[in-house]
């Protein structure tokens, strides 16, 4: 574990600019002592961000937010206290004294993996952009509607054909290829002769921790076929755990602080394209599983979360899954659904990105209403039998969630459904209850 002397600390704190750190993120205007402007950890139209030049402090008389530089640095970037110290020391020219408490060895090793990642990532992005082996991706980017500055900004690539070419470039720079075999980059020929690539032919996507670092690579092929997957990511590694990365976590935080909420995708090809149809506030997980790290991640952002998965039956039982864990974490919740076999790339492809945020994003569902349409998708309402199955799934899913006036309309909406009397439903939400207890 990094130590860092107390008098180090002290040094960054007071000698830090606030002022000038704040500025690099609000754009702020003097007022009296004080410098003003919107603040970054919420939404607001008119200045309440203070920042004190004499004192080094801020404070915001909107939402409480407060404190010194390295609190400022924490919060912003989502950052540890320790990261947030190496990093103000950093814009000071400082290189910090610490030392480690464990072995090294560990630490070490990830530290050649994320130079290897960071190379591969550079490598596959020259290949793209600068080859004619690469032209053919770069024309399919192209017409799915990526500029350069786009596939640059997402440090997208594309892995050569042949099948050690990044493997032979790491053994040159001095990687250890077994090390790089369990990064996940390339494998062991089954003759020991030598390694070849993981990823090839493909265009390679780049996954990147919190801190904007490649820690992996999601590769799809160009071609349609039905012979190989059609994406192909990396392994699990001691840099790159699935369950502990969401995709775009490092761009998305700051719009998402400022709009208050953040837009949950199943994939991270959506959030791409929401991010480049200028909706700042998304991120994906890496898989269908929604862990508590993610959920850590997610509640430390914002209070609010709007789920979107694909429109398939897939899709909505991910919704499910993704709903149920956030409200058990105590965060508010709403689902925008999709047209059925859609996913928010499509979408946004074929509809453009104000039509997405005007009929999906801005027209989400309240988690009741979406677990009722999330039963009532196979339901004939016209038979008494469905109508029973239908009333009895939601109730017992949600009548130990809902408040009394969520209760009346919640029996008004299956009223105006199933045609039952709202007395009977009354009777078979208070069963549902009994149930519970």
């Amino acid at each position: 574990m990094t130590r860092i002397s107390d008098e180090t600390i002290e040094e960054i704190r007071t000698g830090t600019d606030i002022v000038d750190l704040i500025s690099e993120y609000v754009q702020l205007a003097k007022r009296g002592k004080n410098w003003f402007g919107l603040c970054p950890f919420h939404e607001e139209s008119s200045p309440s961000f203070s920042v004190s030049e004499d004192k080094q402090l801020f404070h915001c008389f909107g939402c409480g937010a407060s404190g010194n530089a390295i609190t400022f640095m924490m919060d912003m970037e989502n950052r540890t206290f320790v990261d947030a110290i190496i990093q103000l020391g950093g814009r000071m020219g400082m290189e910090l004294e610490a030392s480690q408490s464990e072995p090294t060895t560990k630490t070490s090793s990830n530290q050649q993996m994320l130079k290897a990642y960071t190379l591969a990532a550079n490598f596959y992005s020259h290949l793209l952009l600068n080859t004619i082996e690469g032209e053919k991706a770069l024309e399919y980017l192209e017409k799915r509607g990526f500029t350069r500055d786009q596939i640059e900004q997402y440090e997208i690539g594309w892995s050569p054909v042949q099948s050690d070419a990044l493997a032979a470039l790491l053994k040159r720079q001095g990687f250890d290829l077994k090390e790089m075999e369990t990064a996940g980059l390339c494998f062991q020929k089954e003759d020991g002769s030598g390694y070849f690539d993981r990823f090839r032919g493909r265009i390679m996507f780049p996954i990147q921790d919190d801190n904007g670092v490649t820690i992996a690579f999601s590769g799809r092929r160009l071609e349609d076929s039905t012979s190989d997957a059609k994406y192909i990511n990396s392994p699990e590694t001691p840099i790159f755990e699935k369950s502990k990365v969401l995709f775009n976590f490092h761009r998305a935080r700051l719009n998402v602080r400022k709009t208050g909420k953040v837009v949950l995708f199943e994939g991270f090809m959506d959030t791409i394209a929401a991010d480049r149809g200028g909706i700042g506030n998304t991120v994906a997980v890496m898989g269908t599983a929604l862990s508590g790290h993610h959920i850590v991640k997610l509640k430390r952002m914002a209070k609010k979360v709007v789920i979107c998965c694909d429109g398939d039956s897939a899709g909505w039982g991910a919704a499910k899954r993704f709903a149920d864990s956030l409200m058990d974490s105590g965060m508010d919740v709403l689902i925008a659904t999709l047209p059925d076999r859609m996913d928010p790339d499509d979408y946004i492809t074929e509809h453009g990105a104000e039509a997405f945020i005007e009929k999906i994003l801005d027209q989400p569902l309240s988690y009741n209403s979406f677990v009722a349409a999330y039963y009532r998708r196979d339901k004939n309402l016209t038979i008494d039998h469905d109508i029973k199955q239908y009333v009895h799934e939601v109730f017992s899913e949600l009548a130990h969630r809902c408040s009394p006036i969520e209760k009346d309309l919640l029996i008004q909406q299956l009223h105006s459904e199933t045609h039952a009397s709202k007395e009977s439903l009354g009777q078979e939400f208070t069963k549902a209850i009994a149930k519970k207890t």
